[in-house]
């Protein structure tokens, strides 16, 4: 795949100068009602939402090379508060959150009113698109379809295009795909998706992670010992089978449980009035050393 010129400086935005991504997401929706309030979710008002995606952005943005938002919540509010860093690239979700049909068939979509268009035509540098597969569900052709369709409507506006699928049981009794099955659907939804269009794959992790939990420290543990400062970026396990994903498609794989601390620690204390230092280690992301850029500040009180 060759990629046009719109695309490759759109990339470069995302990156370090050694070429890593550093990025923050704060696309959420439902879940972060979860978190925001867990007793009572629905309560949680348009305004709440919107001030702490203002508030989280002004303050990790900064440290990151791009930022993850949404177009219900964040992007708005976001940009009219000018909470984005400016050198900090802007990819958006295109999705809407959740699926339809069947839990065996999930079927995602577009967000009403908003396209891959509508998306380049605000200035933000990529799209990311959620999509629920399975190789063998009955609706894995439209899915695809779907993937075909954003990835062509990348090319045609030069925009870079951010995949992340994720797999689910096929039988309802079923929570959760086991270890061995999923490692499979993982490496067969990055080999049929890849081709589609997609510049850059965000994969699963390909094992269960509770399940394989001493596995996941021995991945874990050259990373881990690199520094507490240092926000890992996980590479699924090697060796891959051959010709697993597009040799022009970067995988990216995160530390869910890690990422996940640092934002529930963000809303605790926005909850409380108070904003994370440079200095702590646990709430703010990691300083240049990490990412190039400066150490994220600390925005007046309101």
């Amino acid at each position: 795949m060759n990629r046009s010129l719109g695309k490759i400086r759109r990339l470069q935005q995302y990156a370090t100068p050694d070429g890593k991504f550093v990025m923050f997401a704060l696309d959420h929706r439902g879940n972060l009602r979860r978190s925001l309030n867990p007793d009572a979710p629905e309560s949680v008002t348009y305004e709440q939402m919107t001030q702490f995606k203002r508030e989280v952005t002004a303050v990790m943005s900064p440290s990151a090379t791009a930022v993850l938002l949404d177009p219900v919540y964040g992007v708005g509010p976001v940009i009219t508060a000018g909470a984005l860093a400016r050198e900090a690239g802007l990819l958006l979700a295109v999705e809407k959150t959740g699926y339809t049909g069947d839990p065996t068939a999930r079927q995602s979509q577009i967000l009403p009113g908003w396209s891959v268009e509508k998306i380049a035509r605000i200035g933000a540098d990529g799209v990311k698109l959620l999509i629920y597969y399975h190789p063998d569900a009955p609706n894995a052709a439209e899915q695809e379809a779907l993937v075909r369709q954003v990835g062509a409507s990348c090319r045609e506006y030069d925009i870079p295009f951010f995949l992340e699928p994720l797999s689910f049981s096929l039988d309802t009794a079923v929570a959760k795909l086991p270890a061995a099955e999923k490692r499979q659907v993982v490496i067969e939804t990055a080999r049929r998706m890849t081709p589609m269009g997609v510049d850059v794959l965000k994969a699963e992790f390909p094992v269960n992670i509770p399940a394989s939990a001493r596995r996941w420290m021995r991945l874990c543990r050259p990373i881990r010992s690199t520094g507490k400062n240092t926000i890992p970026a996980i590479q699924p396990p090697k060796p891959l089978p051959a010709n697993t994903v597009s040799a022009t498609v970067p995988v990216i794989t995160g530390l869910f449980r890690l990422c996940r601390r640092r934002w529930t620690s963000c809303w605790r204390i926005w909850q409380h009035g108070r904003y994370p230092s440079p200095s702590s280690a646990n709430t703010c992301p990691p300083n240049t050393n990490a990412s190039g850029k400066a150490p994220c500040p600390t925005p007046p009180a309101p």
